[in-house]
C-alpha cells in the first residue's frame, strides 16, 4: 500500500524532534511526515511561496526565483538540508504579506492555490492508496487550500474507478497537540472523505479559454489569452466531448454504443493527454503572473483561475479512464 504524509510548512526551522504516537506505534522525528517516513510513508512537504523571504536575503534573489521556475528547487534543497531527510516538496502559490529578510506581497486567489495545489498533488501522489494530512504545522489558508485540494483528490481517485466498485484512495486527518520543543504527543486519525457521484462533472463543454480566467480582461488581453490558450483548450474539449458520450451512452443504458467507434471513439480519448492539455492551460494563465521589486519589497500579481472549472475538468478525465477500463473489458470479454 502507497502511504503519504502530507504537511505544510510555516518556516524553514525551529522545528524541534518529537516522539509521534500513532496508533500505538513511537515515530521520532521533527515533523510528523518525516517521522512516519521512517515506516515506509511518502512524505510531503507543502512550501509556500511565502516562505521565500525567509530563504533568500533579497526581494531581487526572490524574484529572478520566481521568474526563472527555480523557487520549487531551492525550497526543496533548503527543506533537505535543514532536516536532513528526504521528503518530496511541492511548493504552493503564495496568498497575502509576509516579512522576513524582506517584504513580499502576494496579490493572489485562493481559488489560485487550491487548484495548483490540486494538480500539483495528483502529479505527486500516482497510486497512492493512503492519505494522511497533518494539519498541525502551517500558516491556516495554506492549510484550509491543502484541504480542499484533498478533497478533490478524493473525488478524482473514486471517479476513476467509478465503475469497477474500488473506493478510491482513504484519507485521514492527523490532530497533533501544539509541539512546544520536543517531548511526546499522542497523535489521533480522523476520516476525511468526500463523496463522488455518478454524474458528468461538467455540465457543459462550451468553455472557450477565457473562461479559464475570472479576473476581469481588457480585449487586447482576452485576445491574446484566447490565441495562446486555444490549441491545449481545443484538445481537451474534443477528448471530454468523448467522455461524455461514453457516460451518456452508460447512463441512458446504450452501453453497445461503446463498442460503435463512429458513435463513440473511447480509443481516442485519452485522459492522460486530456490531463496534460489541461495542466498546459492552466500553466499559460500561470505565465502572465508579474513578479515585480518596487522599493526592496517583492511583489507578484496574478490572475484568478477558474477552479471550478479546472478541477471539474479533472474530475470529467478521471471518470474517462473508469469508462475506458470498462471499455476494454468488454472487449477482452468478446476474445
Amino acid at each position: 500500500m502507497k502511504r503519504a504524509v502530507v504537511g505544510v510548512l510555516g518556516r524553514l526551522d525551529g522545528y524541534a524532534e518529537a516522539v509521534y504516537e500513532v496508533e500505538g506505534r513511537e515515530h521520532r522525528g521533527r515533523l510528523l511526515p518525516l517521522a512516519l517516513a521512517a515506516e515506509g510513508a511518502e512524505p510531503l512537504l507543502v512550501a509556500p511561496e511565502s516562505l521565500a523571504v525567509l530563504a533568500y536575503g533579497s526581494a531581487e534573489e526572490a524574484a529572478e526565483a520566481l521568474e526563472r521556475g527555480g523557487l520549487s528547487g531551492a525550497l526543496s534543497a533548503k527543506v533537505k538540508s535543514v532536516f536532513g531527510a528526504r521528503a518530496t516538496v511541492i511548493v504552493a502559490q503564495g496568498l497575502g504579506s509576509y516579512r522576513g529578510s524582506f517584504e513580499a506581497v502576494f496579490e493572489n486567489h485562493f481559488d489560485n492555490v487550491v487548484a495548483h495545489l490540486f494538480l500539483d498533488l495528483l502529479g505527486a501522489l500516482g497510486g497512492l492508496e493512503e492519505l494522511v494530512l497533518d494539519v498541525s504545522t502551517g500558516l491556516n489558508v495554506y492549510v484550509a487550500a491543502l484541504m480542499e485540494a484533498a478533497r478533490a483528490l478524493i473525488v478524482y481517485s473514486k471517479l476513476r474507478c467509478a465503475l469497477q466498485g474500488c473506493a478510491g484512495v482513504g484519507a485521514r486527518i492527523a490532530a497533533v497537540p501544539p509541539v512546544l520543543g520536543g517531548g511526546r504527543y499522542s497523535v489521533s486519525l480522523y476520516e476525511f472523505t468526500s463523496k463522488a457521484f455518478f454524474e458528468f462533472p461538467l455540465k457543459s463543454l462550451a468553455f472557450k479559454p477565457t473562461h479559464f480566467v475570472l479576473s476581469p480582461l481588457g480585449d487586447e488581453a482576452k485576445a491574446e489569452l484566447a490565441e495562446e490558450l486555444k490549441e491545449p483548450v481545443g484538445r481537451l474539449k474534443r477528448i471530454l466531448a468523448e467522455a461524455r458520450l461514453a457516460f451518456n451512452a452508460l447512463k441512458y443504458n446504450v452501453p453497445l454504443a461503446l463498442y460503435h467507434e463512429e458513435v463513440v471513439n473511447l480509443k481516442g480519448a485519452d485522459p492522460a493527454a486530456g490531463l496534460e492539455a489541461l495542466r498546459a492551460i492552466v500553466a499559460g494563465v500561470e505565465r502572465r503572473k508579474r513578479v515585480l521589486v518596487e522599493g526592496g519589497r517583492l511583489v507578484v500579481r496574478r490572475l484568478r483561475l477558474n477552479r471550478a472549472l479546472v478541477v471539474n475538468a479533472a474530475l470529467s478525465l478521471a471518470l474517462l479512464e473508469s469508462l475506458r477500463e470498462f471499455y476494454s473489458a468488454g472487449v477482452e470479454g468478446t476474445e
